[in-house]
């Protein structure tokens, strides 16, 4: 057996053991079901009726019982649960009533993902991961969303499906090919911060229950007691100890346990294990934004920790897994525009076009009303003049108008809503490239201050092998382009190719392998 039986082995034991009452099968409109075993025919052998709408009903439903995944973070694992507030002084910074007093209780649901890979792929590949949190508070929903790593692959928008599409299929082989990773890497620098971060240590992380969060786009703090204005970056801290698995023990799980990552959450929740993070951010004023040397808009950069301190502002607790994984771990939809007032965008243009991007996959795998799903509805009453479309199924605006302005005493704007101004000066449209931005200093940086000598090592030995194999010209371009970052970088790429090499050759001319 390659892994221990737990409580997700025997949950049909379990719900078998609770059943007291057997039920009558019926159909989705109550009526019971003739069979489910045997179709209608026109006698034993001959051809089947079309009148058998039990057949007709019952297949009907399953060829079409899957949605589309996600085209990006297909496979995860979800759980709900709920944040505290814990401390008295996020008023100075936000009006926003999720943070309004000590020990403030609010529900949630998190989901946990891979980033590049099909819904059927293993847990274990190296790479960053997703966290989509969905606060339901008071003023409505709050989404969060954030990897497991302090910078993102993409800082204008509009290369994100660029740097998506390089972990799909090729369109004739339908193969996956590395070399086209490693070229958008070069083409495209500023996806290399991410890339260290993510074949590093926090790409292996031992289970979703010690990785880290990073929303990486900034947003705005608002209306709190304070008279300044505070951008912010979030992070999830795990309570438990950061742990990472070696890339063997990776590969291993990926052939025995490719769920490895589901089933230790829905284990760890089903024996009161319950996983805590602390919820924190960064703060910084325009006023510091300015003296920085680089953008802190800019989502492929980090904050150093040492210059922008963790302001607590609460725990999240996981404690109850899903009774339905379809409807409260498929059907969960999050969008970083899901803000409540108190919590604003900042000038990140990566995350203007999140926004947009979000809400959109979302309307086309669940349909125009998907935040009616009971996972994604508000838990308060929501009145809005949205009409009709697909599964509309919470009374449609009843008899109101459903136009606005209107004199009928529908549903009026209130304008101490309004979003805060934000100044930014003269500005020209147009199309502003961003390639000839530093992509390499936070790298170095990265290298020198954040990562200890072990990480170092198996950082750098991931990086040689995305290479290795691959031509000549490109494992040199490959080496100069890291060498940008710190010089130590290249150097101990180059040394580390040459020692794959001298491996396959030793492994090719013996006939052993020499891996020890």
């Amino acid at each position: 057996m390659p892994y221990t039986l737990g409580v997700a082995e025997k949950q049909l034991e379990k719900w078998n053991e609770q059943q007291r009452l057997k039920y009558v099968a019926r159909g989705p409109a109550g009526s019971p079901l003739p069979s489910l075993t045997a179709t209608q025919g026109l006698g034993k052998t001959g051809p089947l009726l079309l009148q058998d709408l039990n057949y007709i009903n019952h297949m009907g439903h399953f060829v079409r019982s899957r949605i589309p995944d996600r085209v990006v973070h297909a496979k995860g694992a979800g759980a709900f649960g709920y944040f505290i507030t814990t401390s008295p002084l996020v008023t100075k910074y936000t009006k926003a009533k999720i943070f309004g007093r000590v020990r403030k209780k609010t529900a949630l649901v998190a989901r946990f993902s891979t980033t590049n890979l099909e819904s059927g792929s293993a847990d274990t590949v190296i790479e960053s991961r997703g966290i989509g949190v969905k606060f339901y508070t008071e003023d409505g929903n709050w989404d969060l969303t954030l990897v497991s790593v302090p910078a993102f692959d993409v800082r204008d928008p509009i290369l994100f499906p660029a740097m998506k599409k390089v972990s799909q299929r090729n369109p004739q082989t339908h193969l996956k090919y590395s070399g086209a990773d490693l070229d958008l890497l070069l083409l495209e620098p500023s996806k290399m911060l991410n890339k260290l971060l993510g074949v590093s240590d926090l790409g292996r992380v031992k289970n979703y229950r010690v990785m880290s969060g990073f929303s990486v786009n900034t947003f705005k703090f608002t209306g709190g007691t304070s008279s300044e204005t505070y951008f912010v970056r979030f992070h999830m801290v795990p309570k438990s100890p950061f742990k990472w698995l070696s890339a063997s023990r990776y590969k291993e799980l990926a052939g025995i346990d490719p769920d490895y990552m589901t089933r230790d959450l829905y284990n760890a929740i089903a024996r009161k294990k319950f996983p805590k993070w602390t919820l924190s951010v960064q703060l910084f004023t325009e006023a510091e934004a300015k003296k920085l040397k680089f953008n802190p808009f800019d989502s492929t950069k980090y904050l150093p920790v040492n210059d922008f301190p963790l302001f607590p502002l609460g725990v999240i607790v996981l404690n109850q897994n899903p009774k339905d994984y379809f409807n409260d771990v498929e059907q969960v939809a999050f969008n970083p525009g899901n803000l409540v007032p108190g919590i604003e965008i900042g000038p990140d243009r990566n995350l203007q076009g999140r926004m947009f991007a979000y809400a959109e996959a979302a309307r086309y795998r669940l349909g125009t009303n998907f935040e009616q799903l009971p996972v994604n509805k508000a838990r308060i009453k929501t009145k809005t003049y949205e009409r009709d479309g697909l599964m509309n199924i919470f009374g449609n605006g009843d008899g109101g108008p459903n136009y606005f302005p209107n004199s009928y005493n529908g549903p009026y704007i209130d304008n101490k809503y309004e979003e805060t101004e934000m100044d930014i000066g003269p500005s020209v449209i147009g199309r502003w490239s961003t390639s000839d931005d530093d992509n390499y200093f936070q790298i170095g940086k990265y290298w020198r201050e954040e990562m200890d000598a072990g990480n170092r090592n198996r950082t750098v030995q991931h990086l040689a092998n995305l290479v290795s194999g691959s031509p000549m010209d490109l494992q040199q371009k490959f080496i100069s382009a890291w060498a940008k970052g710190d010089p130590e970088i290249g150097i101990r790429i180059q040394a580390a190719l040459k020692a794959n090499g001298k491996r396959k050759y030793l492994k090719r001319k013996t006939g052993h392998n020499t891996k020890k």
